[in-house]
C-alpha cells in the first residue's frame, strides 16, 4: 500500500525477512533492536525514528509476551511481566508517538489485542488481563479531544490463536 516500515523487536535480526520483502516491494525498510518495557530504549528507538524519517503515519503495537499458569500458581513477577509488556509497551510507544512531533495528523494507531481479551482463556489469566487491557485503551484514546482534534484514530484488533514464535511453545 505504499508504506515505509520500521520494525522492532528484540532482535533486530529476526526482523530481516520483513525488512527484505518491504524493499522488494520498492519502500523503506528498517529494523531496529528495542526492549519495549524500557522507557529509555522506546524512548531513543521512538526518538531516531522520527529523526531518521520525520514522521509516522501510522503505529502497530503489537509486542506480546506469554507466561502461562493457572491464576493460584501465578507469582507477582509472572504477573507483572506479561501486563509490563503487554500493555506498558503501549503506554510507553504512545507516550513519545502520540505527542505533537510524532504521528502525524490524520494518523493510526493500531493496537494488538486478543480474543483472550475478550473471553479469556484458562491458564492466561494475566495474558487476558492485559489484552482486555489493551482494549480499554482503546476506549480511553478515543475519549481523547486532542487526538480527535488531529484525527488520529486509534482502533485494536482481536485476533484468535495465531501459529508464531511465541505460540509455538504454548503446551
Amino acid at each position: 500500500e505504499g508504506a515505509d516500515v520500521v520494525v522492532a523487536d528484540l532482535d533486530a535480526e529476526r526482523c530481516q525477512e520483513t525488512v527484505v520483502l518491504v524493499q522488494q516491494l520498492g519502500r523503506k525498510a528498517m529494523a531496529v533492536s528495542v526492549n519495549v518495557g524500557d522507557w529509555d530504549q522506546a524512548k531513543g528507538m521512538i526518538d531516531g525514528v522520527l529523526k531518521e524519517w520525520g514522521r509516522v503515519d501510522i503505529l502497530v503495537n503489537n509486542a506480546g509476551i506469554t507466561r502461562d499458569k493457572l491464576l493460584a500458581n501465578t507469582d507477582a513477577d509472572r504477573w507483572a511481566s506479561v501486563i509490563d509488556v503487554n500493555l506498558g509497551s503501549i503506554l510507553r510507544m504512545n507516550e513519545s508517538f502520540l505527542g505533537k512531533d510524532g504521528l502525524r495528523q490524520g494518523g493510526h494507531v493500531v493496537l494488538v489485542s486478543s480474543i483472550a481479551g475478550i473471553a479469556g482463556n484458562r491458564g492466561q489469566s494475566n495474558y487476558a488481563a492485559s489484552k482486555a487491557g489493551v482494549i480499554g485503551l482503546v476506549d480511553a484514546y478515543a475519549a481523547d479531544k486532542g487526538l480527535r482534534r488531529r484525527g488520529i484514530t486509534v482502533n485494536a484488533v482481536a485476533p484468535g490463536f495465531i501459529e508464531t514464535e511465541m505460540t509455538a511453545r504454548i503446551p
